[in-house]
Protein backbone atom coordinates (compact mmCIF):
# COMPACT_ATOMS: atom_id res chain seq x y z
CA UNK A 1 0.00 0.00 0.00
CA UNK A 2 1.50 3.19 -0.75
CA UNK A 3 2.60 5.60 1.67
CA UNK A 4 0.07 8.25 3.81
CA UNK A 5 0.50 11.48 3.08
CA UNK A 6 2.29 13.50 6.09
CA UNK A 7 2.32 17.10 7.09
CA UNK A 8 5.19 19.43 6.47
CA UNK A 9 6.41 18.57 10.26
CA UNK A 10 6.46 14.54 9.54
CA UNK A 11 7.94 12.02 7.30
CA UNK A 12 6.69 9.05 5.95
CA UNK A 13 3.88 7.49 7.71
CA UNK A 14 3.48 3.63 8.33
CA UNK A 15 3.06 1.15 4.86
CA UNK A 16 0.04 -0.42 6.76
CA UNK A 17 -1.95 2.99 7.27
CA UNK A 18 -4.83 3.75 4.87
CA UNK A 19 -3.76 6.16 1.97
CA UNK A 20 -4.19 10.05 2.13
CA UNK A 21 -3.96 10.06 5.83
CA UNK A 22 -1.86 13.18 7.43
CA UNK A 23 -0.46 13.09 10.92
CA UNK A 24 0.85 16.20 12.80
CA UNK A 25 2.66 16.01 15.88
CA UNK A 26 0.96 17.63 18.95
CA UNK A 27 2.55 19.30 21.76
CA UNK A 28 2.60 16.28 24.29
CA UNK A 29 4.44 14.28 21.45
CA UNK A 30 1.80 12.39 19.91
CA UNK A 31 0.25 12.45 16.75
CA UNK A 32 -3.34 13.70 15.34
CA UNK A 33 -4.91 12.03 12.19
CA UNK A 34 -7.17 13.30 9.07
CA UNK A 35 -7.54 12.60 5.91
CA UNK A 36 -6.05 14.57 3.28
CA UNK A 37 -9.31 16.91 1.63
CA UNK A 38 -7.67 15.12 -1.91
CA UNK A 39 -8.85 11.47 -1.10
CA UNK A 40 -12.29 12.23 0.20
CA UNK A 41 -13.43 10.65 -2.82
CA UNK A 42 -10.64 8.10 -3.19
CA UNK A 43 -10.80 6.24 0.48
CA UNK A 44 -13.45 3.89 1.44
CA UNK A 45 -12.20 2.13 3.63
CA UNK A 46 -9.65 3.85 6.65
CA UNK A 47 -7.65 1.81 9.16
CA UNK A 48 -5.63 4.65 11.36
CA UNK A 49 -2.38 3.14 13.05
CA UNK A 50 -1.42 3.21 16.54
CA UNK A 51 1.78 4.37 15.96
CA UNK A 52 3.35 7.00 13.56
CA UNK A 53 7.33 7.40 13.79
CA UNK A 54 7.70 5.46 16.80
CA UNK A 55 5.36 7.54 18.46
CA UNK A 56 1.31 6.94 19.51
CA UNK A 57 -1.61 8.45 17.17
CA UNK A 58 -3.89 9.84 19.83
CA UNK A 59 -6.24 11.96 18.21
CA UNK A 60 -8.79 11.86 15.02
CA UNK A 61 -8.47 15.82 14.14
CA UNK A 62 -11.36 18.48 13.34
CA UNK A 63 -13.34 17.36 10.52
CA UNK A 64 -10.51 14.73 10.14
CA UNK A 65 -12.91 12.72 7.49
CA UNK A 66 -15.87 15.06 7.08
CA UNK A 67 -17.89 14.79 3.82
CA UNK A 68 -15.47 11.72 3.07
CA UNK A 69 -16.92 8.73 0.95
CA UNK A 70 -15.52 6.34 3.60
CA UNK A 71 -17.76 3.48 4.12
CA UNK A 72 -15.69 1.72 7.71
CA UNK A 73 -12.78 2.74 9.62
CA UNK A 74 -10.84 0.79 12.07
CA UNK A 75 -10.00 2.97 15.17
CA UNK A 76 -7.27 1.56 17.29
CA UNK A 77 -6.78 1.50 20.99
CA UNK A 78 -4.20 4.09 21.15
CA UNK A 79 -6.72 7.45 20.24
CA UNK A 80 -8.08 8.79 23.06
CA UNK A 81 -10.33 11.87 21.42
CA UNK A 82 -12.00 12.15 18.33
CA UNK A 83 -12.23 16.20 17.55
CA UNK A 84 -15.23 17.92 16.37
CA UNK A 85 -17.07 16.96 12.99
CA UNK A 86 -14.92 14.30 12.86
CA UNK A 87 -17.14 12.07 10.44
CA UNK A 88 -19.61 15.10 9.23
CA UNK A 89 -21.43 14.43 6.67
CA UNK A 90 -19.70 10.76 5.86
CA UNK A 91 -22.99 9.47 3.81
CA UNK A 92 -21.18 6.39 2.86
CA UNK A 93 -20.35 5.32 6.61
CA UNK A 94 -22.18 2.36 7.56
CA UNK A 95 -20.69 1.46 11.19
CA UNK A 96 -18.61 2.55 14.03
CA UNK A 97 -16.89 1.41 16.94
CA UNK A 98 -15.58 3.73 18.72
CA UNK A 99 -12.81 2.22 21.42
CA UNK A 100 -12.77 2.19 25.04
CA UNK A 101 -9.96 4.55 24.91
CA UNK A 102 -11.68 7.15 23.72
CA UNK A 103 -12.69 9.45 26.43
CA UNK A 104 -13.10 12.72 24.38
CA UNK A 105 -15.87 13.07 21.83
CA UNK A 106 -16.34 16.37 20.22
CA UNK A 107 -19.17 18.03 18.87
CA UNK A 108 -21.39 16.91 15.69
CA UNK A 109 -18.97 14.10 15.32
CA UNK A 110 -21.56 11.53 13.12
CA UNK A 111 -23.59 13.97 12.28
CA UNK A 112 -25.89 13.80 9.05
CA UNK A 113 -24.12 10.10 8.43
CA UNK A 114 -27.15 9.20 6.31
CA UNK A 115 -26.62 5.58 6.12
CA UNK A 116 -24.91 5.25 9.04
CA UNK A 117 -26.77 2.00 10.88
CA UNK A 118 -24.58 1.10 14.09
CA UNK A 119 -23.18 2.98 16.21
CA UNK A 120 -21.05 0.89 19.35
CA UNK A 121 -19.81 3.63 22.37
CA UNK A 122 -16.70 2.06 24.47
CA UNK A 123 -16.16 2.26 27.97
CA UNK A 124 -14.03 5.21 27.88
CA UNK A 125 -16.91 7.68 27.15
CA UNK A 126 -18.87 9.73 30.48
CA UNK A 127 -21.23 11.37 28.65
CA UNK A 128 -22.74 12.00 25.47
CA UNK A 129 -25.34 14.62 23.79
CA UNK A 130 -27.70 14.91 20.94
CA UNK A 131 -25.49 16.79 18.76
CA UNK A 132 -22.55 14.55 18.33
CA UNK A 133 -24.79 11.72 17.26
CA UNK A 134 -27.17 13.15 14.73
CA UNK A 135 -27.71 11.06 11.79
CA UNK A 136 -31.47 9.67 12.38
CA UNK A 137 -31.05 6.02 9.97
CA UNK A 138 -29.40 4.58 12.77
CA UNK A 139 -30.75 0.94 13.92
CA UNK A 140 -28.59 0.27 16.64
CA UNK A 141 -26.88 2.18 19.54
CA UNK A 142 -24.59 0.63 22.05
CA UNK A 143 -23.61 2.57 25.16
CA UNK A 144 -20.35 1.86 26.77
CA UNK A 145 -20.78 1.28 30.68
CA UNK A 146 -19.20 4.37 31.64
CA UNK A 147 -22.19 6.61 30.48
CA UNK A 148 -24.70 7.61 33.44
CA UNK A 149 -27.31 9.19 31.83
CA UNK A 150 -29.19 9.12 28.54
CA UNK A 151 -30.02 13.73 28.01
CA UNK A 152 -33.37 14.43 27.38
CA UNK A 153 -34.82 14.29 23.94
CA UNK A 154 -31.36 12.55 23.45
CA UNK A 155 -32.95 10.10 20.50
CA UNK A 156 -36.03 12.09 20.10
CA UNK A 157 -37.54 10.89 16.18
CA UNK A 158 -34.92 8.68 15.75
CA UNK A 159 -37.72 6.84 13.66
CA UNK A 160 -35.24 3.65 12.22
CA UNK A 161 -33.81 3.14 15.74
CA UNK A 162 -34.71 -0.77 16.79
CA UNK A 163 -32.43 -1.78 19.40
CA UNK A 164 -30.92 0.40 22.19
CA UNK A 165 -28.39 -1.29 24.54
CA UNK A 166 -27.40 0.84 28.07
CA UNK A 167 -24.80 0.66 29.90
CA UNK A 168 -24.34 -0.95 33.24
CA UNK A 169 -23.91 2.35 34.87
CA UNK A 170 -26.66 4.36 33.65
CA UNK A 171 -28.59 5.73 36.31
CA UNK A 172 -31.28 8.01 34.40
CA UNK A 173 -32.74 8.23 30.97
CA UNK A 174 -34.37 12.01 30.79
CA UNK A 175 -37.29 13.33 29.53
CA UNK A 176 -38.52 12.18 25.77
CA UNK A 177 -34.84 10.71 25.78
CA UNK A 178 -36.39 8.41 23.22
CA UNK A 179 -39.69 10.31 22.43
CA UNK A 180 -41.52 8.46 18.63
CA UNK A 181 -38.90 6.05 18.37
CA UNK A 182 -41.33 4.35 16.05
CA UNK A 183 -39.34 1.49 14.82
CA UNK A 184 -37.78 0.72 18.84
CA UNK A 185 -38.30 -2.95 19.97
CA UNK A 186 -35.43 -3.92 22.63
CA UNK A 187 -34.07 -1.84 25.29
CA UNK A 188 -32.15 -3.43 28.26
CA UNK A 189 -33.08 -1.55 31.85
CA UNK A 190 -29.96 -2.20 33.63
CA UNK A 191 -29.89 -2.28 37.42
CA UNK A 192 -28.12 0.81 38.21
CA UNK A 193 -31.54 3.18 36.65
CA UNK A 194 -32.88 5.09 39.31
CA UNK A 195 -34.87 7.57 37.24
CA UNK A 196 -36.82 8.13 34.14
CA UNK A 197 -37.61 11.36 32.65
CA UNK A 198 -41.79 12.31 31.40
CA UNK A 199 -42.43 10.35 28.31
CA UNK A 200 -39.24 9.17 27.57
CA UNK A 201 -40.58 6.15 26.05
CA UNK A 202 -43.25 7.77 24.56
CA UNK A 203 -44.77 6.54 21.44
CA UNK A 204 -42.45 4.18 20.49
CA UNK A 205 -44.92 1.87 18.79
CA UNK A 206 -42.75 -1.31 18.28
CA UNK A 207 -41.54 -1.46 22.20
CA UNK A 208 -42.33 -4.75 22.93
CA UNK A 209 -41.18 -5.30 26.66
CA UNK A 210 -40.59 -3.33 29.97
CA UNK A 211 -38.60 -5.14 32.41
CA UNK A 212 -37.88 -2.51 34.62
CA UNK A 213 -35.69 -2.72 37.70
CA UNK A 214 -35.82 -2.87 41.41
CA UNK A 215 -33.94 0.08 41.47
CA UNK A 216 -36.77 2.69 39.81
CA UNK A 217 -39.27 3.91 42.48
CA UNK A 218 -40.90 5.92 40.23
CA UNK A 219 -42.64 5.79 36.95
CA UNK A 220 -43.22 9.65 35.55
CA UNK A 221 -46.46 10.66 33.54
CA UNK A 222 -47.04 9.40 29.89
CA UNK A 223 -43.55 7.30 30.33
CA UNK A 224 -44.94 4.30 27.97
CA UNK A 225 -47.55 6.33 26.67
CA UNK A 226 -48.39 5.32 23.07
CA UNK A 227 -46.50 2.04 22.93
CA UNK A 228 -49.11 0.21 21.52
CA UNK A 229 -46.99 -2.80 20.90
CA UNK A 230 -45.87 -3.41 24.77
CA UNK A 231 -47.40 -6.04 25.92
CA UNK A 232 -45.08 -7.50 28.57
CA UNK A 233 -44.47 -5.31 31.67
CA UNK A 234 -43.02 -6.36 35.04
CA UNK A 235 -43.03 -3.08 37.14
CA UNK A 236 -40.05 -2.84 40.20
CA UNK A 237 -40.52 -4.12 43.64
CA UNK A 238 -39.31 -0.76 45.20
CA UNK A 239 -42.27 1.23 42.44
CA UNK A 240 -43.85 3.70 45.02
CA UNK A 241 -45.54 5.84 42.08
CA UNK A 242 -47.14 5.24 38.51
CA UNK A 243 -47.84 9.09 36.77
CA UNK A 244 -50.44 10.46 34.59
CA UNK A 245 -51.28 8.01 31.48
CA UNK A 246 -47.74 6.20 32.30
CA UNK A 247 -49.00 3.17 30.31
CA UNK A 248 -51.92 5.07 28.37
CA UNK A 249 -52.59 2.98 25.07
CA UNK A 250 -49.95 0.25 25.73
CA UNK A 251 -51.06 -3.39 24.87
CA UNK A 252 -50.11 -5.34 28.51
CA UNK A 253 -52.26 -7.97 28.79
CA UNK A 254 -51.26 -8.86 32.77
CA UNK A 255 -50.73 -5.93 35.14
CA UNK A 256 -49.05 -6.95 38.56
CA UNK A 257 -48.91 -4.27 41.25
CA UNK A 258 -46.15 -4.79 44.01
CA UNK A 259 -46.42 -4.13 47.68
CA UNK A 260 -44.70 -1.15 47.73
CA UNK A 261 -46.89 1.33 45.11
CA UNK A 262 -48.57 4.21 47.16
CA UNK A 263 -49.40 6.36 44.04
CA UNK A 264 -51.24 5.71 40.81
CA UNK A 265 -52.41 8.35 38.92
CA UNK A 266 -55.91 8.37 37.61
CA UNK A 267 -55.58 7.56 33.90
CA UNK A 268 -52.25 5.73 34.13
CA UNK A 269 -53.67 2.39 32.78
CA UNK A 270 -55.99 4.18 30.58
CA UNK A 271 -56.92 2.70 27.20
CA UNK A 272 -55.41 -0.75 27.25
CA UNK A 273 -57.53 -2.64 25.18
CA UNK A 274 -55.67 -6.14 25.53
CA UNK A 275 -55.66 -5.89 29.46
CA UNK A 276 -57.39 -8.58 31.08
CA UNK A 277 -55.56 -9.94 34.29
CA UNK A 278 -55.03 -7.69 37.57
CA UNK A 279 -53.17 -8.65 40.50
CA UNK A 280 -52.05 -6.67 43.00
CA UNK A 281 -50.13 -7.81 46.33
CA UNK A 282 -51.37 -8.44 49.31
CA UNK A 283 -48.93 -6.53 51.24
CA UNK A 284 -49.78 -3.77 49.74
CA UNK A 285 -51.77 -1.20 52.36
CA UNK A 286 -52.79 1.45 49.89
CA UNK A 287 -54.51 -0.96 46.78
CA UNK A 288 -56.28 -3.97 46.41
CA UNK A 289 -57.34 -6.30 44.12
CA UNK A 290 -61.04 -6.87 43.26
CA UNK A 291 -62.11 -8.91 40.41
CA UNK A 292 -59.42 -7.70 38.27
CA UNK A 293 -59.79 -4.47 39.50
CA UNK A 294 -57.57 -2.15 41.00
CA UNK A 295 -59.40 -0.74 43.86
CA UNK A 296 -58.09 2.24 46.60
CA UNK A 297 -58.98 -0.11 49.91
CA UNK A 298 -59.83 3.22 52.58
CA UNK A 299 -62.07 4.39 49.55
CA UNK A 300 -63.48 1.52 47.83
CA UNK A 301 -62.65 3.44 45.12
CA UNK A 302 -62.45 1.61 41.80
CA UNK A 303 -59.23 2.62 40.05
CA UNK A 304 -58.24 0.86 37.34
CA UNK A 305 -60.64 -1.70 35.13
CA UNK A 306 -59.75 -4.67 32.44
CA UNK A 307 -61.51 -6.60 29.86
CA UNK A 308 -62.41 -8.96 32.58
CA UNK A 309 -63.57 -6.65 35.89
CA UNK A 310 -66.37 -7.52 37.16
CA UNK A 311 -67.44 -4.64 39.71
CA UNK A 312 -68.18 -5.75 43.00
CA UNK A 313 -70.89 -4.51 45.57
CA UNK A 314 -68.24 -3.52 48.01
CA UNK A 315 -67.24 -0.19 45.53
CA UNK A 316 -69.02 3.31 45.95
CA UNK A 317 -67.00 5.23 43.93
CA UNK A 318 -65.62 4.93 39.91
CA UNK A 319 -62.63 6.58 39.68
CA UNK A 320 -61.63 8.85 36.54
CA UNK A 321 -60.70 6.74 33.70
CA UNK A 322 -61.22 3.73 35.22
CA UNK A 323 -63.18 2.29 32.06
CA UNK A 324 -61.92 5.06 30.04
CA UNK A 325 -61.46 3.60 26.04
CA UNK A 326 -61.86 0.25 27.34
CA UNK A 327 -63.35 -2.50 24.90
CA UNK A 328 -65.31 -3.90 27.43
CA UNK A 329 -69.11 -4.18 25.61
CA UNK A 330 -71.51 -4.57 29.11
CA UNK A 331 -70.99 -3.92 32.44
CA UNK A 332 -73.12 -4.05 35.68
CA UNK A 333 -72.86 -1.01 38.31
CA UNK A 334 -73.78 -2.09 41.61
CA UNK A 335 -76.47 -0.20 43.91
CA UNK A 336 -73.48 0.29 46.26
CA UNK A 337 -72.25 2.94 43.79
CA UNK A 338 -73.27 6.99 44.75
CA UNK A 339 -70.16 8.54 42.63
CA UNK A 340 -69.01 8.29 38.81
CA UNK A 341 -66.16 10.39 38.56
CA UNK A 342 -65.32 11.94 35.01
CA UNK A 343 -63.77 10.35 32.18
CA UNK A 344 -64.77 6.69 33.80
CA UNK A 345 -66.31 5.35 30.97
CA UNK A 346 -64.64 8.29 28.24
CA UNK A 347 -64.96 6.91 25.09
CA UNK A 348 -65.61 3.03 25.46
CA UNK A 349 -67.69 2.95 22.36
CA UNK A 350 -68.45 -0.42 22.10
CA UNK A 351 -69.88 -0.35 25.37
CA UNK A 352 -73.59 -0.90 24.36
CA UNK A 353 -75.18 -2.66 27.97
CA UNK A 354 -75.31 -0.74 30.86
CA UNK A 355 -77.13 -2.15 33.66
CA UNK A 356 -77.43 -0.69 37.27
CA UNK A 357 -78.07 -3.30 40.53
CA UNK A 358 -80.75 -0.02 41.92
CA UNK A 359 -83.46 1.84 41.27
CA UNK A 360 -83.91 4.39 39.33
CA UNK A 361 -84.28 6.82 42.41
CA UNK A 362 -80.59 5.54 43.18
CA UNK A 363 -79.13 6.49 39.79
CA UNK A 364 -80.63 9.45 39.92
CA UNK A 365 -78.81 10.64 43.66
CA UNK A 366 -75.53 9.03 42.37
CA UNK A 367 -73.14 12.11 41.23
CA UNK A 368 -72.22 12.11 38.10
CA UNK A 369 -69.77 14.15 35.76
CA UNK A 370 -71.12 15.01 32.15
CA UNK A 371 -67.86 12.80 30.68
CA UNK A 372 -68.55 9.95 32.74
CA UNK A 373 -70.30 8.15 29.83
CA UNK A 374 -68.66 10.51 26.84
CA UNK A 375 -69.30 8.59 23.72
CA UNK A 376 -70.11 4.83 25.02
CA UNK A 377 -72.40 2.85 22.48
CA UNK A 378 -75.63 3.14 24.22
CA UNK A 379 -77.75 6.21 25.63
CA UNK A 380 -79.64 4.12 28.10
CA UNK A 381 -78.87 2.35 31.81
CA UNK A 382 -80.99 -0.79 32.61
CA UNK A 383 -81.80 0.00 36.31
CA UNK A 384 -83.64 -2.66 38.38
CA UNK A 385 -87.36 -0.47 37.77
CA UNK A 386 -86.90 0.79 34.38
CA UNK A 387 -84.88 2.27 32.20
CA UNK A 388 -82.82 6.01 32.15
CA UNK A 389 -81.42 7.95 29.80
CA UNK A 390 -78.00 9.13 29.83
Amino acid sequence: MPPSVSSSSTSEASSSATQGLRFTLLDDGTYSVVLDGNYNDRVTHVEIPSTYQGKPVTKIGFQAFARSSITSISIPNSIVAIDNDAFDGCKSLTAITIPDSVTSLGQYVLRGCDNLKSIKLGNGIKSIKRQQFESYNVETFILGDGITEIPDSMFDNFHELKTVTLGKKIARIGKSAFYACDALQNVNFPSSLTEIGDSAFQSCERLESAILPDSLQAIPKECFYGCKGLKTLKLPRNLASIGDFAFYHTGIETLDIPASVTSITPGAFCGCPSLKRITVDQGNKKYDCRHNSIVETATNTLLVGSLSSVIPSSITVLGNYCFAESKITAITIPGSVTSIKGMAFYEANQLADIRYAGTKAQWGKATKDATSFYKVATSVVHCQDGDVSL
